[in-house]
């Protein structure tokens, strides 16, 4: 075994060049050895055709010799045909792309660019293609794409490509043109490249857009967003579209003109050469203080085949804001309270107060505040402090004639200024009001004067309160069998009516619960079949799931009822009294659209509710 080894080892010497030749192989004599053998065994002839002895076909050592040999002259032969054919062999470096055109460009219009290719290769390029890729102008970053044929482009040889691109955007924006030539080689169907990058600047757009909104407000207040588009072409430009995208966090209340699709694809038809087209938006940003949002704008032709998107892009606008404080603000706090929406119910007195701050490090003058009312209010209820209420225009104004602190406001002064105001009945005459509510906006604005000469700063704020429904429920006692007026000792059944009247919003999840005296049983025959009435005999309540109220039961349809039997058995010590038939009723329901849970309570009803007068002996 460690001679075959040696020998291996030797072998490899002699294979990788370390000696010439091949080692000799000294072939061992074998020496027969005698074994002894049971004498009682018998010798076995070897039966012909079970046993074959092996014929060696040569070395395995010989066999790799010759292989090896085979793979060398192979790898020699085909280094000897590369090394022929030298000039054969293609390279992208002997492969030269030059642009010969402009370095700007006017947006929307075509840009001709010289394209000169040189192929410095010993051999033909194969089906070659050149292509041009461009940004498509939009702020997704899509890509437009050119493509010429070109063919073969034979060794040494030069050709020359006129492309038309139309590059569309921000004027002074640059744009990346990666120019690309794609080949084959003969006998083959791997595609080969070669790249180019040419940037041109655009000197115009054919569209221009400027944004007129804030570059800071605060979070949740009212703002608007306009938006100018002005044709900057020689041409008409048909079929304009504008499509915005809103940064998260933005709420749109309002849009002029009205959007063709959600709440930010716009239709602005054609534009003149010079024409322009306003859009506005008012809207609101929801957000923590110094987060910065980012709205856009793209012009362009609208794609027909699918709404709201933009065939071709013709120019792009970024505008951002950042959410602070206001410069000067204005909050509206009703009843004391400050959130967006405030539920109050019809005809009472609604508190409203409007804090004001100037947050600016300098001087406001003129300080004026405007509260325009809308909705659902009456005005013989307005009562203002320190301002003036014009029923002409359902404006309260608060300025420098009204209030003499309203003359200039110091760096990080505070103030506050109040009214208060009532809603009108939900059911009038006969009509009835649906889904009232009243609105307050309220502006604020102030002159800052700055080296010599005077800017206004403003804000405003929204604010929305809903007038709850009027949810009632009447109860009532009729007796029924029995003596009357009850007597001792004898039982006198009565019937527990239960109407639930509602006037302007629709209430859902009504349910009305009472308690029986101990002295009181539940009998029950209760009316209209299928009203969910139950009856607790541990807590010994009653409870009437009514469901949905609908706007107007009561008023101008039937009110929802339901009616109950109970018995009253009297005792001697109730003689000459009226005792509690049935003990105080509770209606509970869920206004849908003030979002508020409303009540209303039915007083205990006795005896002499029904009539019965007081128990006798």
């Amino acid at each position: 075994m460690n001679g075959d080894i040696k020998y291996l080892n030797e072998l490899e010497k002699h294979l990788y060049g370390q000696k010439k030749g091949l080692p000799r192989f000294h072939e061992t004599k074998l020496k027969p050895k005698t074994y002894g053998v049971n004498p009682e065994w018998e010798a076995k002839k070897e039966e012909p055709g079970i046993f074959k002895k092996p014929k060696m076909s040569g070395s395995i050592f010989k066999k790799f010799f010759f292989i090896s040999i085979a793979f060398f002259i192979i790898a020699l032969g085909v280094s000897l045909i590369i090394f022929l054919s030298g000039g054969s062999i293609v390279s992208s470096e002997n492969i030269a792309i030059s642009v010969s055109g402009t370095g700007f460009a006017t947006g929307g219009e075509k840009l001709p660019l010289l394209v000169e290719i040189s192929n410095k290769n010993s051999v033909d390029l194969e089906l070659a293609d050149l292509v041009i890729k461009y940004p498509k102008g939009g702020l997704d970053g899509e890509e437009a794409r050119l493509r010429e044929t070109i063919g073969t482009i034979g060794a040494n040889q030069t050709v020359t490509k006129v492309v038309e691109p139309i590059l569309l955007g921000e004027e002074g924006s640059t744009k990346d043109l990666i120019i690309t030539l794609e080949y084959r080689l003969a006998n083959s169907n791997a595609i080969f490249v070669k790249e180019l990058k040419h940037s041109v600047v655009l000197s115009s757009s054919p569209i221009l857009v400027e944004f007129d909104a804030p570059t800071a407000v605060t979070s949740d207040q009212d703002f608007v967003l306009n938006i100018k588009v002005t044709s900057n072409s020689s041409n008409l430009l048909s079929g304009t579209s504008l499509s915005l995208r809103y940064p998260s966090g933005f709420v749109v209340s309002d849009s002029t003109p009205t959007p063709i699709f959600s709440n930010n694809f716009f239709d602005l038809g054609d534009l003149a050469p010079g024409a322009s087209k306003n859009i506005s938006i008012r809207g609101k940003l929801l957000g923590g203080e110094g987060e910065t949002r980012t709205f856009s704008a793209e012009i362009g032709e609208a794609d027909k085949m699918s709404s709201g998107r933009l065939a071709t892009v013709y120019s792009a606008k970024l505008h951002s804001v950042v959410l602070g404080k206001a410069f000067i603000e204005a909050r509206i706090l009703v009843a004391g309270e400050y959130k967006p929406e405030y539920t109050r119910t019809s005809q009472t007195d609604i508190p409203v107060a409007i804090n004001y701050a100037n947050n600016l490090d300098e001087r406001v003058d003129n300080l004026e505040i405007r509260v325009k009312l809308t909705g659902f209010f009456d005005k013989s209820e307005v009562d203002v402090s320190d301002g003036f209420y014009d029923s002409n225009t359902d404006t309260i104004i608060f300025n420098r004639n009204t209030n003499s602190d309203f003359a200039f406001l110091d760096p990080g002064a505070r103030g506050s200024v109040g009214f208060s105001l009532s809603s009108l009945p939900t059911f009038s005459a006969g009509k009835l009001a649906t889904d009232p509510q009243i609105d307050l906006e309220v502006s604020i604005k102030g002159n800052q004067p700055t080296f010599g000469t005077t800017s206004e700063v403003n804000n405003f704020e929204k604010r929305t309160i809903k007038i709850a429904s009027d949810l009632q429920l009447i109860g009532s006692l009729k007796t029924g069998a029995g003596p009357i007026p009850p007597k001792v000792g004898q039982e006198t059944i009565y019937t527990v009516v239960w109407n639930i009247a509602n006037s302007s919003n629709i209430v859902s999840d009504a349910r009305v619960i009472s308690t029986l005296p101990p002295y009181v049983r539940f009998v029950g025959n209760i009316t209209p079949t299928g009203q969910l009435i139950a009856f607790n005999e541990n807590t010994r309540e009653v409870s009437w799931r009514a469901g949905q109220i609908p706007r107007g039961a009561g008023l101008i349809s039937s009110p929802k009822e339901a009616t109950f039997q109970i018995g009253f058995t009297p005792s001697a010590s109730q003689i000459g009294t009226t005792p509690i038939i049935i003990g105080d009723s509770i209606l509970t329901g869920n206004d849908t659209f003030a979002k508020t849970s409303l009540q209303a309570r039915q007083r205990s009803l006795n005896t002499n509710s029904a009539g019965s007068g007081t128990v006798v002996e």
